[in-house]
């Protein structure tokens, strides 16, 4: 068990150093890829939630530690977006198809960023802070961009994990004839 946890930890670290060193290095439109709501989703489609949510608040803690937000702003996020995937996908997205990854990524990357914008506004209004957000054309687009990386990189996840994991197969069920 403290393996598992260690294992974990040391998991969760990269993940976040990756995030943070590589992603923010690439090109303007694949900068908007959100590497570690991609992968929350993955470990909640193919693992469970608890890990999920292990991840998420040790994701959420360095988030926030790494952000000049109040503290708990991105743990809240990533958090309430992991438990609103899991509802979706045990009420309504019940098998493991790549549709059913594609629509958890897009209601999971739409709830992540109200939520944290959301938090971040009240966090600026409590603590008296001026909070601008410019409604334009770019803004939205800078969005959808976002959405579309996200999308395109659980597109991609699913179809390597599929080459490799007997996990993701399509299970076909043969009817026999009654006698």
């Amino acid at each position: 068990m403290y393996k598992k946890i260690i294992l974990n930890t040391f998991l969760v670290i990269g993940l976040f150093a990756v995030h943070f060193s590589f992603v923010s290095g690439l090109p303007s439109l694949l900068r908007n890829l959100n590497l570690i709501l991609v992968i929350l989703i993955l470990i909640l489609g193919l693992g469970n939630f608890k890990l999920a949510f292990f991840w998420a608040i040790g994701l959420g803690i360095f988030l926030d530690a790494y952000s000049f937000f109040s503290f708990n702003v991105f743990l809240i996020s990533l958090v309430s977006t992991i438990i609103l995937a899991n509802l979706l996908q045990t009420n309504f997205f019940t098998d493991r198809s790549l549709y059913s990854f594609l629509a958890l990524t897009f209601f999971s990357s739409i709830f992540y960023e109200v939520c944290l914008y959301v938090l971040s506004f009240l966090d600026s209004f409590f603590s008296r802070q001026e909070f601008k957000i410019f409604w334009n054309f770019g803004f939205f687009k800078n969005e959808l961009s976002k959405i579309f990386i996200n999308l395109t990189a659980i597109f991609i996840f699913y179809y390597f994990i599929s080459l490799i994991s007997k996990n993701l197969q399509p299970v076909f069920l043969v009817r026999k004839k009654l006698k």
